[in-house]
């Protein structure tokens, strides 16, 4: 079982390993930064792709979270990835192929990974009994690798922020902080793909557990982090489309929302139910301030009425709901049609 769900929360997105930047060229670059470190304190290195367009789409990477010092020790269980094993063949994936059918396939790609546990947004660093270390320092990792290739990012004619499970909710917290980098692009789209859970004590995990940074600690006011992060966005950048993509029982945030609700890490047709209802709301609360959504129920279980977990790495280009891919979804967006799909799946 624990394996199975393990399997079920990494973000499954892999990459190809080419040379430091040093000059334009179109192939994958890993870049490596000073002070990055992942979780077991390995390297960590974010990754690059000049295109031949002037659109650029930011991707943060996805692998399960740690909100306690109990799942770090307990993280054999499949909590959280702790380095950058499955880091391998990404330009060959999903948005990132260079496919005829991927409209973003020359597009300039910034890629941050994830092994972390802390939603791209600690800064902290943890000394264990055995003189290890754990870092929980996704935030600094983004910062250091932004800042090392913001020579590199120009001015783009559309910027895509997005990302999935973990990345998902990386691509909520700091969309403003990417923003930050591209001051003069106008044509912007922020979709979070698969990060959504209800847990009370976002805060104080925040600022108590992860360390993150004060501006985003003060943003989180309720038990919705992703939700808090995107009323924030639209309130500062009404420019700024926001989408929000979702199975209705997904197999692993359910997992996840089961751990925070009981204890028990594992997925069943009782999480599933609990998981479907606070997803309603969530979409109820993301139509107030007009974000765009996709809601499909694709089932990859049928004993336990599981759907897929993200829809980003598993075939974008496919139709899900209302003959419409998510990949179409977004290209209307940067179209400025921002539409929503799906919401009669939560009918029922």
């Amino acid at each position: 079982m624990w394996k199975k769900i393990g399997i079920l929360c990494l973000a499954f997105l892999t990459l190809v390993s080419c040379a430091k930047i040093e000059k334009v060229d179109t192939s994958w670059q890993t870049i490596r930064v000073e002070e990055a470190y992942s979780s077991d304190g390995s390297d960590w290195n974010g990754l690059y792709k000049k295109g031949t367009e002037n659109k650029t789409i930011v991707y943060f990477v996805g692998g399960g979270m740690s909100f306690s010092r109990n799942m770090d020790k307990a993280n054999a269980l499949g909590f959280f990835e702790e380095n950058l094993w499955y880091i391998n063949q990404l330009s060959q994936y999903a948005l990132f192929a260079n496919v005829k059918e991927n409209p973003f396939r020359n597009w300039n790609f910034v890629v941050i990974p994830y092994s972390t546990g802390d939603l791209h947004i600690g800064n902290v660093i943890y000394e264990e009994e055995d003189g290890n270390r754990t870092y929980h320092q996704g935030y600094k990792n983004f910062k250091l690798f932004m800042e090392q290739i913001k020579d590199e990012l120009g001015n783009p004619d559309s910027l895509i922020i997005t990302g999935s499970s973990a990345g998902g909710f990386g691509a909520a917290l700091l969309a403003e902080d990417v923003l930050e980098y591209f001051p003069n692009t106008k044509n912007i789209v922020t979709m979070v793909d698969a990060g959504f859970l209800i847990y009370e004590d976002w805060k104080d995990c925040a600022q108590n557990f992860w360390e993150a940074p004060e501006h985003i600690v003060n943003r989180i006011h309720s038990n919705n982090i992703v939700l808090d992060s995107l009323e924030s966005l639209h309130k500062n950048r009404e420019d700024v489309k926001i989408l929000f993509a979702c199975s209705s029982r997904d197999s692993a945030l359910q997992a996840y929302q089961n751990f925070v609700d009981t204890g028990v890490f594992e997925y069943s047709i009782e999480a599933g139910d609990r998981f479907f209802l606070n997803l309603k709301e969530m979409v109820k609360e993301l139509k107030a301030i007009d974000c765009g959504l996709y809601i499909f129920d694709t089932i990859v279980d049928e004993e336990f009425q599981l759907t897929r977990h993200m829809v980003l790495p598993n075939n974008p280009f496919a139709k899900r709901v209302e003959n419409t891919s998510v990949v179409e979804w977004i290209c209307d967006a940067l179209e400025g049609n921002l539409r929503s799909y799906g919401l009669y799946v939560l009918a029922e």
